[in-house]
């Protein structure tokens, strides 16, 4: 999937209705769905139309979380009570898709069309930072243990350290890939996906130098469509990569240290796209066809269904320990408990 593909296709997925800023919304009527016979409660809480939440969302140190409008141009705070507040990115059409929490007690993220790092405090203040690489595409981007922020250039072909005073290094990748998801590994490393049909995983290290992992699929229905290209990926409870794999028939995959893979078909249609540990010990996955996923570390699903329009895309641990989504689909955070 090449870059003008993967844009049309993010165009697509979402709802572009007519733009509306407000500030200091009180809390939307929440929607909520109970489940029965399964341990999770989902409750959605809307924003107003053409808002589209999309791309990742992250637990802010101010107690609140903290997502990004794709379209709308804005990032969002919400309280675990769904009171939102969301602020304009100064860059007209920026195309926001990555956010983490800072070292710095602020709130970083990437400007897909931008071609930015954004910086925004926990009262609104926004601070961007051009890259160097012209139409680098940044993706998702974490927080590494040394004190910068690092990012996926996935038009770029390279991986990005910015610290927090604005001092921006890029590294490329040694045959391209167009890397988009990004984390911490256990090792200390930092750990990315390749998602531009390449079907790998990559690592670099604090001081840039790269290694890369073709994809081993162990389980033959992860490859059923065509798709099957690594998206979202996180440390897991038991110290190896957990990533998912995109595609109507998707996959879960995991990746030791020492880079042996093994895959878990999900069960039905799927499309995962983002992934994190939960607080139970267990992997939390969106499902774009309109669920909330978990498995544990032996590979056994549970699969919470919740709305047909929704297409979840990031997912985080909130203040409260629940899981906290995005639907853009439906123009709403979402959340789950877990017990």
């Amino acid at each position: 999937m090449n870059t003008f593909q993967l844009t049309r296709h993010l165009s697509l997925v979402l709802l572009l209705f007519a733009l509306l800023l407000l500030t200091g919304v009180p809390f939307a009527q929440a929607q909520q769905r109970s489940l029965p016979h399964t341990a999770g409660q989902i409750t959605e809480y809307p924003l107003p139309p053409g808002h589209n939440p999309w791309g990742s969302i992250a637990s802010g140190p101010d107690g609140n979380l903290w997502f990004l409008e794709y379209p709308g141009n804005r990032v969002g705070k919400m309280t675990t009570h769904g009171s939102y507040t969301e602020y304009s990115i100064p860059t007209p059409d920026s195309r926001p898709v990555g956010i983490t929490a800072g070292p710095d007690g602020n709130l970083w993220f990437t400007e897909w069309w931008g071609n930015k790092i954004g910086k925004i405090t926990t009262n609104g203040k926004i601070t961007e930072y051009l890259i160097p690489t012209p139409n680098a595409f940044p993706a998702n981007i974490t927080t590494g243990p040394d004190g910068n922020l690092w990012f996926a250039e996935y038009a770029g072909d390279k991986i990005g350290k910015i610290t927090t005073s604005g001092q921006i290094t890029e590294y490329s990748l040694p045959h391209g890939g167009g890397p988009f998801g990004i984390t911490v590994g256990p090792d200390g490393n930092l750990w990315f996906t390749e998602y531009d049909g390449v079907r790998r995983l990559g690592r670099i290290t604090l001081s840039g130098q790269i290694s890369e992992y073709p994809i081993h699929y162990t389980s033959r229905k992860c490859t059923k469509g065509g798709v099957a290209d690594p998206y979202g990926i996180t440390s897991g409870p038991d110290g190896n990569l957990w990533f998912t794999t995109t595609g109507f028939y998707g996959c879960i995959g995991k990746m030791t240290l020492q880079g042996q893979f093994t895959t878990y078909p999900i069960p039905g249609p799927s499309d995962p796209q983002g992934i994190t540990t939960g607080p139970d010990g267990r992997l939390w996955f969106t499902e774009q066809v309109g669920a909330i996923g978990r498995v544990t570390i032996k590979g056994k699903f549970r699969q919470y269904s919740f709305s047909g329009t929704a297409q979840p895309d990031g997912i985080t641990v909130g203040p409260d320990t629940n899981l906290w989504f995005v639907a853009p689909g439906d123009d709403a955070i979402g959340t789950i408990t877990w017990s």
